[in-house]
């Protein structure tokens, strides 16, 4: 008998036994969640119609300092620690995405996946810093489901955690995704946004994107005009989310390399639907969430670890998975 069998032979059961890739997961307390919700980075960005959509608070006759003020306290006051069973059932979805994720994504699989459980932002589920933000009402679905059946929720949900991991590592290496946004997906990298009070006063602050200094070409004959992909709320003294955003361009004029507004004859800046713009939407198409080159990412990422059918035959998902498969290691 060959030395090489026969060791492979002699070696313990145990020792011979694979064990499935995992991916680390932890779960704030309601004390340290409070403290990343109340973050004030965050609530300088936002103006008093978007904090009344964020939080359901009228808030009012309040100024800006005061809603910010009150609505830093309701964040703070909403996180809850997580149940066993809601531990339970986010540890099955992490288990349904690992082999994918591990394979194909080591940078994500090294991230421990970090979760806090409050319902503000309307209860969409999103990040702050390094961690993943979930809903009461949505842990409740995922444990009635991941009791109900496990494999199969595992593949249907396992993409929302991949989708909000990968804002996680937007916000970590954003370098690494700048070469993605203007590569792959066509934007063009902005020192800053050029804005106006009328547009910040009325606009909904992606927390997964709040930076806004990103500009797309759209071919206009032999010209070239530049949008700056942006949100708004249609409704500002009973907003409710998501309900009322509105995707919007923003018209930027460029001259020499320097971007500015480009304004109407009455001096407002120019906007109409992101929608009604033919070229993007083109460039994006299958993308639901592409207000953002953060969320097209994440879409485009997910779908490529989770095998979502809705994105299967996009030519920018492979060229993304390209990229993801070389970068993100």
């Amino acid at each position: 008998m060959r030395p090489l069998m026969l060791a492979l032979l002699t070696v313990p059961v145990a020792a011979q036994v694979t064990t499935a890739p995992t991916l680390q997961a932890r779960f704030l307390s309601r004390a340290d969640a409070s403290r990343v919700l109340a973050a004030d980075d965050y609530f300088s960005l936002l103006h008093v119609p978007e904090l009344r959509a964020k939080t359901g608070l009228p808030l009012t006759g309040m100024d800006t300092p005061q809603a910010r003020a009150a609505a830093k306290a309701y964040y703070a006051e909403s996180a809850q620690d997580f149940t066993e069973g809601e531990k339970a059932a986010i540890q099955t979805l992490l288990a349904a995405v690992a082999p994918e994720v591990t394979a194909k994504l080591p940078l994500m699989a090294r991230t421990p996946f970090t979760f806090i459980k409050s319902g503000v932002e309307g209860g969409l589920p999103h990040t702050r810093g390094a961690c993943i933000v979930l809903s009461p009402r949505l842990l409740a679905f995922f444990a009635q489901a991941a009791q109900r059946n496990p494999t199969a929720f595992g593949r249907a949900a396992g993409g929302l955690l991949v989708h909000e991991q990968t804002h996680v590592l937007e916000r970590q290496h954003p370098d690494l995704f700048a070469k993605l946004f203007t590569e792959v997906f066509g934007f063009r990298r902005l020192p800053s946004a050029p804005d106006a009070p009328s547009l910040a006063e009325v606009r909904v602050v992606n927390p997964d994107g709040p930076d806004l200094a990103w500009a797309f070409p759209v071919p206009v004959g032999k010209a070239t005009r530049w949008i700056r992909p942006d949100l708004r709320l249609g409704e500002l003294e009973h907003p409710k989310m998501p309900q009322d955003f509105q995707e919007i361009a923003v018209d930027l004029i460029e001259k020499d390399g320097t971007f500015a507004l480009d304004l109407d004859a009455k001096g407002a800046p120019k906007v109409e639907p992101l929608d009604a713009i033919t070229a993007y939407r083109a460039a994006f198409t299958g993308v639901d969430e592409a207000f953002h080159p953060n969320e097209i990412a994440a879409v485009l990422i997910s779908g490529w670890i989770t095998g979502d059918p809705k994105t299967a035959t996009l030519s920018l998902r492979q060229r993304t998975a390209d990229w993801a498969a070389a970068a993100l290691r």
